[in-house]
């Protein structure tokens, strides 16, 4: 089952004129994006090579496996048509406003391009994440980036002004003709500082703009279908009455919240095949995905391992630190603190664990 109706046509070439004639795309929902991905031997490389710019401590090459053309049962791709649009003019994009998950949103972006340009100019991007926006070089943002030859797409997740040096122009300039930006921030677009400029690289998305409700209704039956599958090889799904899943996708609104509802009502015992879900149950689980705090703590518990949940503690007592100096300064919690308490406590530096971290 896909997981929505697919899109009726792509917004354009980044680099070049707007592209019109209808072609499939690849949105999960019935609007338009970037032209449709190369075949999966393409897509798995990228954000995964073993260049000098990957290993920069500055950036990292974020996965991408997880925004793939057959990944329809795990992830809803939004509608892109205006961001992409932006980018074919600007090279650049500022994500902002209220939206929960601008990080992912623009990972999937950066996917999106490169697909694009793959397809349409047989031209093979990078894909650079920086590992925090705290950690900016002595040359400076644009200046780092300015030194990387190969076409790349930097992506900047939580930007604040001082981040491009409160320099949007200078920042614009440093991508040339080579590089592309996706930039979230949590910043208020008046805290920028940057007079009409700004405005013509600013988007706030919306749940609205990004997913209809069809598209989120497909995916919750998706989601349903899979979870009855994984349990004692059953095919038939739980039910949730027609009416009440109206509701429900409208309450959920993002594809984030669908997953954490499927994931609570796993939790609450093996679904019974093709038994109806209690409309008290429904209700429960929608407060409980819709509570930040409730997931992070279901999140913290049930999903890392021992040794993810020790970096996590770590990554939020030493915020913004060099990977090094983070493990380091964690060797010497560890050592001389929490291994008092539990000798069983080894911390193993990897830079794997922090891209995780990233993406969990």
């Amino acid at each position: 089952m896909t997981a929505s109706p697919a899109p009726a046509a792509m917004s354009g070439d980044p680099n070049g004129k707007a592209q019109t004639e209808a072609q499939p795309g690849i949105s999960g929902s019935s609007d338009s994006s970037f032209d449709p991905p190369p075949e999966k031997d393409d897509y798995e490389s990228w954000g995964h090579e073993d260049t000098p710019e990957s290993s920069d401590r500055l950036f990292f090459a974020p996965p991408l496996e997880k925004y793939g053309f057959d990944r329809e049962e795990t992830y809803l791709k939004p509608r892109i048509a205006d961001i992409a649009e932006v980018l074919r003019k600007r090279r650049l994009i500022l994500l902002g406003g209220l939206f929960p998950f601008k990080p992912d949103l623009a990972r999937f972006v950066a996917w999106a391009l490169c697909a694009f340009r793959k397809t349409k100019h047989n031209q093979d991007l990078g894909v650079l994440e920086w590992f925090s926006p705290e950690q900016v070089s002595d040359k400076g943002l644009a200046g780092r980036i300015e030194d990387v030859v190969r076409p790349t797409v930097f992506v900047l997740p939580k930007a604040t002004p001082y981040s491009i040096s409160h320099d949007l122009e200078g920042f614009t300039a440093a991508l040339a003709d080579r590089h592309y930006a996706v930039i979230t921030t949590e910043v208020p677009k008046a805290r920028w500082h940057q007079g009409q400029q700004i405005d013509a690289t600013w988007l706030e998305p919306t749940p609205a703009s990004l997913y209809d409700q069809s598209g989120l209704r497909a995916y919750l039956q998706c989601r349903l279908e899979t979870l009855a599958r994984s349990h004692k090889g059953s095919l038939v799904k739980p039910e949730i009455q027609s009416s009440e899943q109206d509701n429900l996708v409208e309450s959920l609104a993002y594809p984030e919240h669908i997953n954490l509802f499927i994931q609570m009502l796993e939790q609450r015992g093996d679904p019974a095949a093709g038994a109806q879900v209690p409309a008290a149950l429904v209700d429960e689980l929608t407060r409980g995905a819709l509570d930040d705090k409730e997931a992070l703590d279901r999140w913290f518990r049930s999903s890392l391992s021992n040794r993810e949940r020790i970096l996590s503690i770590g990554l939020a007592l030493l915020p913004g630190l060099y990977e090094d100096r983070f493990f380091a300064a964690m060797d010497e919690v560890i050592a001389h603190s929490w291994r008092q308490r539990d000798a069983s406590l080894v911390f193993i530096a990897s830079i794997t664990l922090v891209r995780e971290a990233h993406h969990s």
